[in-house]
């Protein structure tokens, strides 16, 4: 049986495999040159919150990275708000929309530059 933070884990990932192709989509960042775009999963944590009649609410935080090639802002910002839209229709879980966010920025560490969009994705 799956715990919820896997079974939201591998929605996710099929979401993103939506966006950018079933082979792009890696768990962690890749050390080997691969194509773009594509996306990785950076950090993920659950964490309970204590209620007043002594129950908890679990929230889970998942940070997704989607690469692309310098040129391809439009294609980027397409596949980063797709998946935040997506992800707010999982069953099951609640998209916390004011505690998460997608920020854009460039990779000036390898040459040529490549796009980077960091969608932070917290649920209830």
């Amino acid at each position: 049986m799956k715990t919820k933070w896997q079974d939201l884990h591998d929605r996710l990932f099929m979401i993103a495999q939506a966006q950018v192709g079933n082979d792009n989509v890696y768990d962690y960042r890749q050390l080997k040159d691969v194509a773009y775009p594509f996306v990785d999963f950076n950090d993920s944590d659950w964490f309970a919150i204590g209620t007043k009649i002594g129950g908890a609410i679990k929230k889970f935080n998942f940070t997704l990275n989607v690469w692309s090639e310098i040129e391809d802002l439009k294609n980027l910002s397409k596949y980063a708000e797709n998946i935040m839209s997506q992800t707010s229709k999982i069953k099951g879980f609640t998209l916390i929309v004011n505690e998460s966010s997608i920020k854009y920025s460039i990779d000036r560490t390898v040459t040529p530059y490549v796009r980077r969009a960091i969608i932070t994705l917290t649920f209830r």
